[in-house]
């Protein structure tokens, strides 16, 4: 977010907070007319609040002293090489000790930093990945899918992504994840990739995929009446835990591929006579990802075509375990056979790239490149799928689509890529993602 310049800084007051006096830096007074957004924060905006209609939960909006928050704590964090929420006084682009005083000493009002949370991610090279990695953890997907949630802040630097959040908002609204009817999801949870490890009290390090409940009732934090089944009936064990408002259920084993999940939840709100004697029920389905089922990493892909399943970190990005495979040379089976492709398909700035040749020929599709218009073509059967290098604007027989991340040429071997899992399945098939491995699988009838 950029800052149009101000005239006059002033010297913040000290704080009493708690009965604790905490000294904040000099900063300048700022106003809400004097930010503009920048795109990456309007691009988190927009995929966050697709993530919550699909939910069914009320719309978020940008704050700008949320915002620079979040811009001042992520400079902090880089320049200092450092993890956490906490920022020490004396130490490079010290701002506050959390995020509430960070919000203050920059102007925000009591009302604004009061309420104000804060979830971080590193390693990060887009916000779309950003925010994927910690919608896929257990805790650190709360501003997604609170229903209290109102305002947002979001920057990504060096890296380093923050986004601080407000929640002041009142909602009938349930918050289910993943929601009713969701398609695509992930097979398994590590808990080693978010900290603190929501795992360890089980003492296991893989589940299924993680769920959550929230409804806008007082609940029993102690217990919960609710089943998991699969397509044919069985009941699949599960853990549970209530944190912060949340029931959590993670299966003990991660879930199958291709498999449909219901889960049920029968449940008697507290402290409100209109429901005194009463049990309500939720019951919801959500189908995960197409592939082979194996006790590999963990499989899955993102409600959005064109990112890979990153699992959730709060310390660091998953890096891969495999000798084989790496950021720079990801593996790809097509129906079950590794295919070795020239250039390498490869991931950058988050997102799976494929060479234009060697892949979509053996899934029976033809391929034109029209060097003046600098568009690529990939017919199969009847699905005519259109692309043009560094545009983001795609069309599937004539419906025009909007990608996340457009083709291009990597200089170096004069090869075109296309995203993944965007120009694979625009022509039928299914992807799957083994983000330990660094392998993807396509699978086509």
């Amino acid at each position: 977010m950029k800052l149009k310049k101000l005239g006059a800084a002033v010297l913040a007051a000290s704080l009493v907070l708690g009965g604790v006096v905490v000294a904040t830096p000099i900063q300048k007074t700022y106003a809400a007319s004097d930010f503009s957004y920048s795109q990456e924060a309007k691009d988190a905006l927009e995929y966050i609040n697709n993530i919550r209609a699909e939910a069914g939960l009320g719309q978020v909006t940008l704050n700008p002293f949320l915002t620079k928050a979040a811009e001042n704590h992520a400079k902090y964090l880089s320049s200092n090489k450092t993890t956490g929420h906490e920022e020490l006084g004396g130490k490079a682009g010290f701002t506050g000790e959390d995020a509430e005083v960070r919000v203050l000493a920059i102007s925000g009002d009591l009302k604004q930093s009061q309420g104000t949370s804060e979830v971080i991610t590193y390693n990060m090279n887009s916000v779309i990945t950003a925010v994927d990695d910690l919608l896929n953890s257990a805790y650190h997907r709360d501003p997604f899918l609170n229903t209290g949630t109102s305002e947002v802040g979001v920057s990504l630097y060096a890296g380093y992504f923050v986004l601080t959040y407000h929640l002041d908002a009142s909602s009938n609204a349930t918050s289910l994840y993943p929601y009713n009817s969701q398609t695509g999801v992930p097979t398994s949870f590590i808990g080693a990739t978010e900290n603190p490890n929501p795992l360890s009290k089980f003492g296991i390090q893989k589940s299924g995929y993680v769920i959550s409940f929230y409804p806008p009732h007082f609940l029993d934090t102690k217990k919960i009446d609710a089943t998991i089944k699969d397509s044919s009936g069985n009941n699949v064990p599960f853990f549970s835990e209530w944190y912060n408002g949340f029931w959590f259920f993670y299966t003990k084993e991660p879930m199958k591929n291709s498999e449909t999940y219901t889960v049920s939840v029968n449940y008697k709100p507290l402290y409100e006579p209109e429901f005194e004697g009463q049990t309500l029920n939720k019951t919801w389905s959500f189908t995960t990802v197409a592939g082979s089922n194996n006790s590999g990493g963990s499989q899955g892909s993102t409600p959005d075509p064109n990112e890979p399943n990153i699992p959730p970190s709060d310390i660091t990005n998953a890096i891969g375990v495999g000798e084989k495979y790496s950021k720079t040379n990801v593996g790809v089976k097509i129906n079950g056979k590794s295919v070795e492709l020239s250039p390498k398909a490869k991931i950058v700035n988050g997102s799976t790239f494929i060479p234009l040749r060697g892949v979509f020929e053996q899934l029976n599709s033809t391929v034109a490149w029209n060097q003046k218009a600098q568009q690529i073509t990939i017919t199969r059967g009847s699905t005519v799928v259109k692309l043009t290098v560094n545009s983001k604007t795609a069309y599937i027989n004539g419906q025009k689509k909007t990608l996340l991340v457009a083709p291009f040429v990597d200089k170096t071997t004069n090869s075109t890529y296309v995203p993944l899992r965007f120009a694979s399945e625009a022509i039928g098939a299914k992807v799957s993602w083994d983000q330990v491995e660094y392998l993807a699988e396509i699978n086509a009838q």
